[in-house]
């Protein structure tokens, strides 16, 4: 929620991106600005990259608070509808195979 009591691994995650293990990084902090930014906003944004990385393969792990990671998915959802070009159905099926084939990870917790 703020990056000044919720960035874990800051600097971990920096030195990734520094040294080219991570190629980009992109955080959501809700309340740092006016206009709350989540991450689901971000997964939209990066919808395009995203599909091509799950298409090749990407893994994706989700871990913060059940709200979230119930509108993460459902965005992942989207994304896979939007730049999949699948139905409703076979984009929720899609996410439901990359949870079993344990491509999507989530850790999740009551606030």
């Amino acid at each position: 929620r703020r990056q000044t009591d919720d960035y874990i691994y800051q600097d971990e995650l920096a030195a990734y991106e520094a040294d080219g293990t991570l190629s980009q990084l992109h955080v959501a902090f809700s309340r740092d600005t006016a206009q709350k930014v989540y991450v689901q906003h971000l997964i939209k944004q990066q919808g395009e990259a995203l599909w091509a990385l799950l298409a090749a393969g990407a893994h994706i792990y989700v871990c913060g608070a059940t709200l979230m990671g119930t509108d993460v998915h459902k965005s992942f959802v989207e994304l896979v509808q939007a730049h999949g070009g699948k139905s409703a159905d076979d984009a929720s099926r899609f996410v439901q195979d990359l949870q079993h084939n344990h491509r999507y990870i989530q850790e999740l917790w009551s606030a």
